[in-house]
């Protein structure tokens, strides 16, 4: 359990912290949307969920390539550019 004992008796319990990586775990990047194209998730869908997300994305050329490859609408590719501002 979360329960320590120690040598004189004393309980102590174990609780759970956020560890500082935890907070961008909820942050849109490049390779959230290539997953959600890959599942077949429709324009709406993810335009919406950047427009309500914190993005943190890479808008390099090469890296807009590699959407477009992996099968980002012109529209998608255009809220990925409107977010990273």
């Amino acid at each position: 359990g979360n329960n320590l004992t120690d040598s004189s008796g004393q309980t102590w319990v174990l609780r759970e912290q956020n560890a500082p990586g935890i907070a961008a775990a909820n942050v849109l990047q490049n390779q959230d949307v290539i997953k959600m194209v890959k599942a077949g998730l429709d324009d709406p869908l993810i335009i919406s969920k950047i427009g309500s997300s914190k993005c943190q994305f890479d808008t390099s050329t090469d890296a807009l390539i590699q959407l477009k490859q992996s099968g980002a609408s012109a529209a998608v590719l255009k809220a990925v550019l409107g977010a990273a501002k």
